[in-house]
C-alpha cells in the first residue's frame, strides 16, 4: 500500500512548469458521456518544497514502474495498451517527465459489455490530451513508430491521416497477444500551429475530438462528473471523477446476489452500484492533502456509507500500513471520515516525514495476528 500511493504522488509531482493554453484544446478533448476523468495541471504543484524533492527522486528511483497496469492488469486492455503505447512514443520522441505540463484522460464506459469478468476493448471511447514544454511533431511520430514496430512491435507502422482537415497518424497495437486483438490508435496536434498539445487515443475518439476542435464546439461535462468537480478546490494538482455506468451498475447488481461472491464485496458492489459517483483529489503544498469522496443518491445512504467507510476502507488502510510498519504515521494519523449530506469523504495528507519511513520501512516478520485498527 504505501509503495503505490507513493508512485501515485511522484507521479502527480512530474511536471514542474506550467503555460496555458486555449482552454478548448481540453474542453474539446472530454468525451461526450464521459464517465471517467483524470487531469493533472503543473501550474498547481507546488514547486521546491521538501516533499517535492522527496517525491521527485522517488520518481527517478521508480522509473520502470506502471501502477496502472498493476492495478487494472488485463482487464482494460485498451487503456492499458494505450498507457504503453503513449509510455514507448514519449520515450522515443525524448519527452520527459517534467516535460508534461497537463494532462486530460477521458473515457467513456457506457458502451462498455463485460465477458468471463474481462472488459470488451472494442468498446472503449478514451482520449488523452497532453500540453508538453516543447513541441512534437508528426515526423517524429512517424520516427517512433517505425522504431517501435522494428524493435518492440508494439505497434504497427504509421500512416497518414486527417479529421476535419487536421492531420494525424495512425498505427494498430495488439491489445491481447492471446486473441490477437487490435485496436487502431491515432496521434495528433489539434492545431498544428500549437505543436506543444497532441491528443492520443483510439482512432475514432482522436477523429472525433478534432472534428469538434475544428468546429469550435466542446463537449459539455456530464452532470454527474461536473457537479462534483464544483466540490474540488480550483488549485488542486490532480483530480478523479467517476460515475458507473448503467451496464456497470448491473454487473455490479448482479455480482453482488451472486451467492459465490465475496461477502465483503458484496458490500462494496451495492454501494458502488447505487451511488451517483466517486471523486478524488490531491492539493500539492508543503504536504499533499488527499480527500476521496463518495456522492450518494439520499443522506440516509450516506449514513450507511459511512459506517462502511470508517470500519472497512479508513480500518483496513491503516491495519496494512501498520501491518507494514508496526507504528503509525503523519497519514495515519491524519486519515479522518467525515458526512456533509449525501456526500462521505475520507480525507489525509502525505508529508514529507511520511515519505522517509515509508521508504526506509522494510517489512517486519510476521509474528501472530497482524496490528492494526479494529473496525468500529
Amino acid at each position: 500500500m504505501p509503495k503505490k500511493l507513493l508512485i501515485f504522488a511522484a507521479a502527480i509531482l512530474a511536471a514542474v512548469a506550467a503555460r496555458a493554453v486555449d482552454e478548448l484544446f481540453f474542453t474539446t478533448a472530454v468525451i461526450p458521456d464521459a464517465n471517467l476523468i483524470y487531469q493533472v495541471d503543473a501550474k498547481h504543484v507546488a514547486k521546491d518544497t521538501p516533499i517535492a524533492k522527496k517525491l521527485s527522486k522517488l520518481r527517478e528511483d521508480m522509473a520502470d514502474s506502471n501502477p496502472v497496469e498493476e492495478v487494472l492488469g488485463d482487464r482494460m486492455q485498451t487503456y492499458t495498451a494505450l498507457l504503453n503505447a503513449t509510455q514507448a512514443f514519449t520515450k522515443e520522441l525524448e519527452i520527459e517527465e517534467d516535460d508534461v505540463l497537463r494532462m486530460q484522460t477521458a473515457v467513456s464506459l457506457k458502451t462498455l459489455t463485460f465477458a468471463q469478468d474481462k472488459i470488451d476493448p472494442a468498446t472503449l471511447d478514451g482520449l488523452i490530451a497532453f500540453e508538453f514544454s516543447k513541441p512534437v511533431r508528426l515526423e517524429d511520430i512517424v520516427k517512433a513508430a517505425t522504431k517501435i514496430s522494428a524493435n518492440q512491435g508494439l505497434v504497427s507502422e504509421a500512416v497518414a491521416d486527417t479529421a476535419a482537415g487536421i492531420p494525424m497518424q495512425k498505427m494498430n497495437a495488439v491489445i491481447d497477444p492471446a486473441t490477437k486483438a487490435v485496436v487502431t490508435f491515432a496521434f495528433a496536434l489539434p492545431d498544428p500551429a500549437v505543436p506543444t498539445v497532441l491528443y492520443a487515443g483510439p482512432e475514432a475518439s482522436v477523429r472525433a475530438a478534432l472534428e469538434r476542435f475544428a468546429a469550435k464546439a466542446p463537449s459539455a461535462m456530464p452532470e454527474a462528473l461536473a457537479s462534483m468537480k464544483k466540490q474540488l478546490p480550483a488549485d488542486a494538482a490532480a483530480i478523479v471523477l467517476f460515475s458507473p455506468s448503467e451496464t456497470m451498475r448491473e454487473f455490479l447488481r448482479k455480482r453482488a446476489a451472486d451467492p459465490k461472491t465475496a461477502p465483503a464485496f458484496v458490500m462494496t458492489a451495492k454501494t458502488i452500484a447505487e451511488m451517483t459517483g466517486v471523486s478524488f483529489h490531491a492539493a500539492v503544498k508543503e504536504k499533499i492533502d488527499l480527500r476521496l469522496a463518495f456522492n450518494m443518491r439520499t443522506n440516509e445512504d450516506a449514513a450507511i456509507f459511512k459506517n462502511v467507510a470508517d470500519g472497512m476502507i479508513v480500518a483496513t488502510i491503516k491495519m496494512m500500513i501498520m501491518q507494514k510498519l508496526s507504528r503509525t504515521t503523519p497519514l495515519t494519523d491524519s486519515m479522518a471520515c467525515t458526512i456533509e449530506g449525501s456526500c462521505v469523504a475520507i480525507t489525509a495528507a502525505l508529508t514529507a516525514e511520511d515519505i522517509d519511513i515509508f521508504t526506509a520501512a522494510t517489512p517486519p516478520e510476521p509474528a501472530g495476528p497482524p496490528l492494526g485498527v479494529p473496525a468500529q
